[in-house]
C-alpha cells in the first residue's frame, strides 16, 4: 500500500499498520505527510485544540485516526464521563485533582487497551458502587482490563467478578481504600487466568466454582492454591463450574454432618484428623489422600470407596469427588505457580497488532471526546 492510496479512515489504520513493521523512523517520516490530509478532515477546531494534546494524540491527530468518530456522539460520551467522575466523588468525598487524575489515567488505560470510553465509564460507575475507594480504582481498573482482554468478558463484568471473587474469599477482612484490597484483586486475578491456562476451562468456570465453595474456603481458611488447583484438574475431567463448586463445598463441609462422622468411624477415622494442628482445615488434597489411604489399608474397592463418598459428601457428589486426583492436582498446582505475571500477560496482549489498531483509533476516539466536553 502507498500513501497515494490512502482515501479514508480505514485506510489510514491500514497504511499505519503496515508499515509499523518497517521501523519507527520510516512510519514516523510517513506520518509526517499525512497531516494535510489530516487538517482537510478534521478543520480548524482539532488544531486549535492541539496545545493539550498528548504526544501520542497529536501523532493519531496526523495519521487522522480521530476521525473515525462523530463530535455528536464524542459530546455525549464526554458528558457520561464526567457523569461517572462525579458519581465517585460523591461516594468517596474526594474532589479537584485527585478525581481530575483518576479520569486522565482511566482515560489513558482506554487508549492504551483499546477500550471504548463508553465501557471505561460502566467500568468506573461499578468500581464506585462496588464501594472501591479512588485511590483503589485505577490499579483494580488495569486488572479487570487485563482480565477482560485475556478471557473476552466485558469490563463490567470483568470488574463485577473481580471484586465479588475477592470478597469472597477475603480471609483477612480487608478494607476495601486500603492497598492491600488492591494487591488481593490482583492475586485473585492471577490465579483466574493462570487456572484457566493450566487446564481446559474459562474463567468464568472458575469464578463460577469459586461463588458456590469460596464462602466456606474462606472461613475455614482453606488452602486457595490447592483449591485452584483441584479446579483445574476437576476441569480437566469435565466436571466444573456449579457441578464442581457444589461437590468441592460438600467434601469440605462433609465433616458437620452426622453420617459423614459415621462414615470416618467405619474406616478408622474422626472429624479432627482432617483438621491442622493450627485448627485450620486440611487442603483438599491433603484430605482425599487421608480419605483414600484409610480406605486402601482396609482393601475397599471402588464400589466401596463411592459408597463411602456418597455417605460422606452425598451421593450427587460422589462421583465428583471420585475424580479427584491428587497427583495430578499437585501437577496443576505447579503449572498455575509458573503461568506468566498477570502484567506480563497484559503487556502482551497490549503488544498484539490488533489492540495496537485499537489502542490508536481508541485514542483518537478519546481526543474528540476530550474535545466535546461541555
Amino acid at each position: 500500500m502507498t500513501q497515494g492510496s490512502v482515501k479514508d479512515t480505514t485506510g489510514y489504520v491500514n497504511y499505519v499498520y503496515n508499515i509499523s513493521a518497517r521501523g519507527t523512523t520510516q512510519v514516523a517520516s510517513q506520518l509526517m505527510g499525512l497531516s494535510g490530509v489530516a487538517s482537510s478532515i478534521l478543520g480548524q477546531l482539532a488544531f486549535q485544540t492541539s496545545s493539550y494534546l498528548s504526544e501520542t494524540e497529536g501523532a493519531l491527530l496526523s495519521m487522522g485516526v480521530v476521525a473515525t468518530a462523530g463530535l455528536g456522539k464524542a459530546t455525549q460520551q464526554a458528558m457520561e464521563f464526567d457523569q461517572a467522575l462525579a458519581t465517585i466523588s460523591a461516594i468517596s468525598g474526594k474532589s479537584g485533582s485527585s478525581i481530575d487524575e483518576l479520569g486522565e489515567q482511566a482515560m489513558d488505560m482506554s487508549a492504551k487497551f483499546g477500550v471504548a470510553v463508553g465501557e471505561m465509564t460502566k467500568g468506573l460507575e461499578s468500581l464506585a458502587r462496588a464501594g472501591v475507594s479512588a485511590n483503589n480504582m485505577n490499579a483494580i481498573l488495569e486488572q479487570a482490563m487485563g482480565l477482560s482482554k485475556l478471557e473476552g468478558l466485558s469490563l463490567e463484568r470483568s470488574i463485577n467478578d473481580l471484586i465479588s471473587t475477592t470478597n469472597l474469599l477475603d480471609t483477612k477482612g480487608l478494607d476495601l481504600e486500603s492497598p492491600e484490597y488492591a494487591e488481593a484483586v490482583k492475586y485473585q486475578n492471577q490465579k483466574i487466568t493462570a487456572t484457566s491456562e493450566a487446564a481446559p476451562i474459562n474463567a468464568q468456570d472458575i469464578i463460577h466454582t469459586l461463588e458456590h465453595i469460596g464462602g466456606y474456603a474462606s472461613s475455614t481458611n482453606l488452602d486457595q492454591d490447592d483449591l485452584y488447583a483441584v479446579i483445574a484438574q476437576l476441569g480437566s475431567k469435565g466436571t466444573k463450574s456449579e457441578m464442581a463448586g457444589t461437590s468441592l463445598r460438600a467434601f469440605i463441609s462433609a465433616g458437620q454432618k452426622d453420617t459423614a462422622q459415621r462414615a470416618l468411624k467405619r474406616i478408622g477415622l474422626n472429624v479432627k484428623e482432617l483438621w491442622k494442628d493450627d485448627e485450620t482445615i486440611m487442603s483438599i488434597t491433603d484430605m482425599k489422600d487421608v480419605l483414600d489411604e484409610a480406605m486402601e489399608a482396609k482393601g475397599y474397592t471402588r464400589q466401596e470407596k463411592l459408597e463411602f463418598y456418597s455417605d460422606f459428601a452425598g451421593y450427587k457428589q460422589a462421583n465428583q469427588i471420585m475424580k479427584i486426583d491428587t497427583t495430578s492436582a499437585r501437577e496443576f498446582k505447579e503449572k498455575i505457580d509458573r503461568s506468566w505475571d498477570m502484567g506480563k500477560k497484559i503487556q502482551t496482549v497490549i503488544g498484539t497488532a490488533g489492540t495496537n489498531v485499537q489502542g490508536m483509533v481508541q485514542a483518537g476516539i478519546n481526543f474528540l471526546t476530550k474535545v466535546g466536553k461541555p
